[in-house]
């Protein structure tokens, strides 16, 4: 037990220990501090004479806790608990609902035994922990490729644990299992079947739109109207030099950056870029050390009229009043005459411009057909009270292959992409569940409290406890209020001491 502190500070809980009546009769309640990881203790004794049990009911109620806090929990992990044919190469994502210590898992057996454990033959060591800026992601990344067609099971907080998990202020996690099965070894993905010892040739012009309402998306103030030329190397015979001829003849020349050699033009508006531009026939010339040198690439972009159509969200309104715990329907305009060489893409970032979410993605699995006008975001992918970055994209190729040059993958193509906010409702993952200390009191014999600082339709639990020991927590009340607020006799009271505490699902 720690020492009781003199003085009760703000962050204090004030809890009054169990009575016992002195020789004159009369009790004598002396108010102590606990920590704020204790939940509020009411307390009151049969023995005392009817005012005298009011005045010490007062006394404890006006010494409870002036705000609880909610025992942390798991709001969602990903690959989803039972989950069978796990991609080998995920992530264990777990998302708690309030901002936790940050601590990292660590185990240096048999001393220190971390708070996050895993099945054989996974150990804490073979992954990489990172927590997001808000501390309440933790991203559990595995060394190369996870076991294939194995079950694997984690366990938050262990019996065991050294140093058990909590949350900013010190409210540990209750243990939390859960399990998942991988999918069998297969060799690395490789979506386009593109060899990774080829080189690039590309030809593009993107004009960017941004959507701020449910009107038509307008020129982007960020990203300008651009050309985009690059040439890479392919593993042999690399490329030394590269030039684009113009339709009118004139020569561009790429610079050399990183191994790559790049063109970026940017332009006020798309009729500039156009102009600069013009519909007709380019070529690429790639100097190389050894035959065919140099590698020529011919081109003929199409007329403006050849551009796709611009991406438009058809229900950006309820792209702002997104459900976190839902899945939820991304819809768009359709992306007409488009033909297999096309694309489609969706691009989802957060906040600090971390990618959540790139569609398609074969690997994953996580298709995004270049016909589609829908795509259904996961529930759990973001989280409440925040605000996010979508992009569409759809780009009209003009040239594609493999195969001309050889060793090369050649694209010419037209882009347009929208870049859209995204929202989600609900509370912040600050937002606990609060005692007021105001409300409490005896209501026919029995304790009476109101737990306020709710989110309507949020299910939450209250639990009591007459020991404050390990597992001596007993459930109360299950509620789904309608508004912020709730006020709940408990009929088990009334003598004794109760503790009771509270938390979100």
């Amino acid at each position: 037990m720690k020492p009781m502190p003199k003085q009760c500070s703000p962050k204090r809980a004030y809890v009054l220990p169990p009575q016992r009546l002195w020789p004159s009769g009369t009790a004598r309640p002396t108010a102590k501090c606990a920590n704020l990881e204790n939940p509020f203790m009411m307390t009151a004794n049969n023995s005392l004479l009817p005012a005298l049990k009011r005045t010490l009911a007062a006394v404890v109620l006006a010494c409870a806790l002036a705000q609880a806090h909610a025992q942390p929990t798991l709001q969602s992990v990903s690959p989803v608990r039972g989950a069978t044919q796990v991609p080998v190469t995920s992530q264990v994502v777990f998302t708690f609902d309030t901002p936790m210590s940050g601590a990292t898992p660590i185990e240096f057996l048999p001393y220190l035994k971390s708070y996050l454990k895993w099945s054989a033959p996974v150990t804490v060591s073979q992954f990489t922990y990172a927590w997001n800026a808000e501390l309440t992601v933790l991203t559990c990344t595995f060394t190369g490729t996870l076991p294939g067609s194995t079950l694997i099971t984690w366990t938050l907080n262990p019996a065991d644990a050294t140093a058990p998990l909590t949350d900013e202020n010190g409210q540990p996690l209750p243990m939390t299992t859960g399990s998942f099965t991988t999918a069998a070894s297969t060799p690395p993905c490789d979506p386009d079947g593109i060899p990774d010892t080829f080189g690039t040739c590309y030809l593009t012009k993107s004009v960017s739109y941004e959507q701020t309402s449910a009107s038509t998306p307008t020129l982007s103030t960020n990203e300008l109207p651009m050309a985009v030329a690059v040439a890479s190397s392919p593993a042999a015979n690399p490329v030394t030099a590269a030039t684009l001829r113009m339709p009118n003849s004139t020569l561009k020349t790429l610079t050399s950056t990183f191994g790559r050699h790049f063109l970026s033009e940017t332009f006020v508006t798309q009729a500039l870029l156009d102009t600069d531009y013009p519909a007709g026939a380019y070529q690429m010339s790639m100097t190389r050390p050894l035959p065919p040198t140099p590698t020529l690439v011919p081109m003929t972009m199409p007329a403006a009229s050849g551009y796709p159509p611009i991406p438009q969200l058809a229900n950006y309104s309820a792209a702002q009043s997104i459900n976190s715990t839902q899945a939820f329907t991304l819809q768009w305009n359709a992306f007409p005459g488009v033909t297999g060489m096309d694309g489609l893409s969706l691009t989802i970032w957060d906040a600090q411009d971390q990618e959540l979410l790139s569609a398609p993605d074969l690997c994953l699995p996580l298709p995004l057909p270049n016909t589609a006008t829908s795509f259904v975001l996961p529930a759990g992918l973001f989280q409440a009270n925040a605000t996010y970055r979508g992009q569409l994209a759809f780009a009209k190729s003009f040239y594609y292959s493999t195969n001309t040059p050889a060793d090369f993958a050649t694209a010419g193509s037209l882009m347009r992409s929208t870049t859209f906010p995204l929202k989600t409702l609900g509370s912040s993952t600050n937002q606990r569940p609060v005692f007021d200390p105001a409300s409490l009191r005896l209501s026919g014999g029995k304790f009476q409290f109101t737990l306020t600082n709710l989110v309507a339709g949020q299910t939450y639990f209250v639990e009591y406890s007459t020991t404050l020991l390990p597992n001596s927590w007993n459930p109360l009340l299950t509620t789904n209020p309608s508004t912020t607020s709730v006020t709940y006799t408990d009929p088990g009271s009334g003598t004794g001491h109760r503790a009771y505490r509270a938390r979100k699902n």
